[in-house]
């Protein structure tokens, strides 16, 4: 599979349509209402981009129309749902975190909390090793209502490292997103027929969406700029 060249990555948003939730405004209507409907115009934007693009897989597309459908008729879904997850490249970031893992998902009460991450690994005596984690990364505010990209630091994982609990619960402690005192996100690069790599997001209500396999390293992401 492949996208679009990825021009920018924020950490966190990569969209230029969030300067818009402040400049929007329509005549007659709250703030409330012009949100609400500006929010609906980006997720539809951003669906129909994904599958006007001849390079985005099948699956991705399905997620990308579930969406669209939903903000078309206006249907409220507490519930995430994550588009697609993919590992991102960057020059210019710091060399511990070269690589990104950046989602794609729609969130309509915008209280994502976290991403989960779940591997399934092919040893060699033929057995499967399990490694799931929880990572609580967008407990910092309230996140975007609209579907959008996110991107947030990995480590890959390559002598089984595991999440530290502690240091992630000390950075909670601190309440506050700070990217270079985040402890390490670890996850694994997929290999087919060895590494199987799944990814989900969760909300502070305790919704899961339903995981969606991370596509290999790639040097470009869908752009919904583009």
């Amino acid at each position: 599979m492949a996208f679009g060249k990825l021009k920018s990555i924020s950490p966190w948003l990569i969209s230029l349509w969030t300067l818009a939730l402040f400049l929007f405004s329509g005549c007659g209507k709250s703030p409330a209402t012009q949100r609400e409907e500006l929010e609906r115009e980006i997720s539809i934007g951003f669906c129909e981009k994904l599958l006007a693009n001849p390079q985005v897989s099948k699956e991705i597309k399905s997620r990308a129309e579930s969406v669209l459908q939903k903000r078309k008729d206006d249907y409220s879904d507490p519930e995430p749902i994550l588009i697609y997850a993919v590992f991102v490249e960057t020059e210019y970031r710091p060399p511990k975190h070269p690589v990104y893992l950046a989602v794609g998902l729609s969130d309509e009460d915008g209280d994502i909390a976290g991403i989960g991450i779940r591997e399934r690994h092919l040893q060699p005596n033929g057995q499967t090793m399990i490694i799931e984690e929880m990572y609580p990364i967008f407990c910092y505010g309230e996140s975007q209502r609209f579907a959008c990209i996110l991107s947030v630091p990995v480590v890959i994982r390559k002598e089984g490292e595991r999440k530290n609990e502690q240091f992630w619960q000390k950075y909670l402690e601190r309440g506050v997103f700070d990217e270079k005192l985040m402890p390490n996100i670890w996850i694994s690069t997929p290999q087919p027929g060895k590494v199987d790599v799944q990814v989900w997001i969760y909300d502070h209500s305790g919704h899961n969406s339903q995981p969606v396999r991370l596509e290999s390293i790639l040097s470009s992401a869908p752009d919904p700029n583009e």
